[in-house]
């Protein structure tokens, strides 16, 4: 897979299945693309993300959540993370599910 292709892959997808997310992208910077979370009630969340090419010209994701956290079931407090093109699109499709405000500030995403 190239760039193009797992670039097209993750701006495809508009909303997550339940439509109560929806997404947006910022892609004027070449190296580092953002995507905008605009969640029912009204809270925008922006995470920065880059493709890179590793072996067997696999394609992964690193992002970085600016102002909010992500909770897997494994880990909480997730703000950096690296995922293949495909587990990335399935979270931004069925995982990313508002929750609740942390202590210091952050939102708090259960995945």
């Amino acid at each position: 897979m190239n760039f193009n292709t797992a670039l097209k892959s993750i701006t495809s997808i508009e909303s997550n299945l339940d439509g109560d997310i929806k997404y947006s992208y910022d892609l004027t910077n070449i190296n580092t693309c953002k995507l905008i979370m605009l969640c029912s009630d009204g809270a925008e969340r922006h995470l920065t993300f880059k493709l890179k090419k590793e072996i067997k010209r696999r394609v992964y994701v690193n992002f970085i959540c600016n102002d909010f956290r992500i909770d897997f079931p494994l880990m909480k407090g997730v703000e950096r993370f690296k995922f293949g093109i495909k587990d990335f699109t399935i979270m931004l499709s069925y995982g990313i599910k508002s929750d609740k405000i942390s202590p210091n500030g952050n939102f708090d995403i259960e995945f």
